[in-house]
């Protein structure tokens, strides 16, 4: 667990940067122009819907067979020349099979209802081009999170994500500029993005467009990369319609402006779960390489520190932006649009929160040799939450989205974490889990019977010193987590060293 403390601590960091510029762009900035900021989710969300049919997996494989790339020098064998011809080749395949059924799909959409806007075709070969560069950029950053790098490549797409996107729905907002250009300009970024990662691998030397040795793979290997990459689109394609679908569905069923207003409540919600992308990324490589090994102790011990581990902040961060979020809705730019989102907001989070009690799950059935079964599993929640989605917000708008979205996070993260417990014998549930649990149920009695105070800011600072007396200190002397300990007294002994 020492490189997975300490790469996501790293990555935590910067991600809680980035937190703070989307913070003041979410109170300040999308409230006053949600119709441009909810085109532009729009756009990545569809783009990213398309990439599973268009990459048929390459990003699970990297993490997933990067050991098999190594020989006993460490030198690969072109493993990255190989993803990006493989990707050239499938990529071509798609764009020539989905221009072939391109209007029988578009009409259909239309005519069952989900697309009464026309939204997809009015703005497909952006998307199409967004979806390619996502995919480069994503084989590129599982390229170095399999090195067990990801602060830089967290720094370069998070921050860089934070920064642009505030900037460019200001500026088209003021400007009044077209949701093409708009379009186009998400475009740039992202392929900026692909050069800076590719800059950074080749400083750490890792980045090398050497002749592919097919031969290094034996007949035995190529069909298991191909069959896991097969699985692996499917499962990517059901956790897309599981968990991305919303913000694709609400504009073409409500408006733009409604999928800002979302938007602003995903995020706000995502800020729950910034300790859990660490864990994962970088915990992914070594549970895969765990597997190859057949270390089922270190995949136990992973599995349940990092439960524990992400519970302690994921509760405190949930508390404190609910019962603040009147005061926070009170100091933006349009308190209205935020407040409309509450709710929305409510839901979101208790089903991210759950995600963070079953912790590592998904990474543990993805690179276990039952991967396949994840594709029941995920395809089946995946058309469920379209279902759900469909009617729930054409009933209950935005809120409808939400709730879609707690029972998707419910009920999938319940059945893997059967399947562990069957067929692996562990779950990552600890009785120190269970203390953290009910240390933030006495606390949320707490921070709903004391009054509140009429000044946001002091209310939202009364929470935030609530939790700090109360819950870290109660965690900490109970000494549930020795991670969590450990971090504090690191903490306090340079806290001291500085007075």
């Amino acid at each position: 667990m020492g490189i997975i403390i300490r790469q996501s601590v790293k990555a935590t960091l910067v991600n809680f940067a980035g937190v703070v510029i989307a913070i003041l762009s979410t109170l300040f900035i999308y409230p006053r122009f949600e119709e441009i900021y909810g085109f532009a989710q729009f756009m990545i969300g569809t783009a990213s819907l398309f990439v599973p049919f268009a990459s048929i997996g390459l990003v699970s494989i990297v993490v997933k067979f990067y050991p098999k790339f190594q020989t006993e020098d460490k030198k690969n064998q072109g493993m990255l020349s190989m993803l990006l011809i493989s990707f050239l080749i499938i990529f071509g395949l798609f764009l020539l099979t989905f221009l072939v059924w391109r209007f029988p799909i578009m009409d259909w959409l239309k005519d069952v209802g989900v697309d009464k806007q026309s939204r997809i075709p009015t703005y497909i070969s952006v998307i199409l081009i967004l979806a390619a560069i996502i995919i480069i950029r994503d084989i590129l950053i599982a390229y170095s999170n399999s090195n067990k790098r990801i602060v830089v490549p967290q720094l370069i797409t998070q921050i860089g994500m934070k920064i642009f996107m505030p900037v460019a729905v200001l500026v088209f907002g003021i400007y009044e500029l077209s949701k093409m250009e708009l379009a186009y300009s998400i475009i740039g970024f992202y392929s900026v993005v692909g050069i800076l990662l590719v800059l950074y691998l080749r400083y750490l030397g890792v980045f090398k467009l050497v002749k592919p040795n097919w031969k290094f793979l034996k007949p035995t290997d190529k069909k298991e990369i191909f069959n896991y990459g097969i699985f692996s689109s499917f499962n990517q394609m059901g956790g897309l319609l599981a968990f991305r679908i919303d913000t694709i569905m609400i504009p073409m069923l409500l408006t733009f402006s409604s999928n800002g207003i979302y938007a602003m409540m995903l995020f706000l919600s995502n800020v729950i779960e910034i300790p859990t992308k660490a864990v994962r990324s970088i915990a992914a490589p070594i549970i895969s390489e765990s597997w190859n090994n057949g270390d089922m102790k270190e995949i136990e011990t992973i599995y349940k520190k990092s439960a524990l581990n992400l519970a302690i902040p994921g509760i405190a961060i949930l508390l404190i932006i609910w019962f603040s979020f009147d005061s926070i809705a009170s100091i933006s730019s349009d308190p209205d649009k935020l407040l409309a989102g509450k709710y929305a907001f409510l839901f979101l989070g208790i089903g991210k929160l759950f995600d963070l009690f079953t912790s590592v799950n998904d990474q543990i059935i993805v690179y276990s040799p039952k991967y396949k079964y994840n594709l029941i599993f995920i395809l089946v929640l995946g058309l469920s939450n379209v279902i759900l989605n469909f009617y729930l917000i054409n009933e209950y708008g935005i809120t409808g989205a939400a709730i879609a979205s707690c029972i998707a996070y419910l009920i999938y993260n319940s059945i893997k974490l059967l399947f562990i417990q069957v067929n692996y014998k562990m779950n990552p549930f600890t009785s120190g889990l269970f203390k953290v649990i009910i240390i933030g149920v006495l606390l949320t009695t707490i921070l709903y019977f004391i009054p509140k105070l009429h000044f946001p800011i002091l209310e939202i600072m009364k929470n935030g010193i609530i939790i700090a007396f109360f819950y870290f200190p109660a965690i900490y002397f109970l000494n549930i987590s020795p991670d969590f300990n450990k971090l504090c007294n690191i903490a306090l002994s340079k806290l001291r060293s500085i007075i």
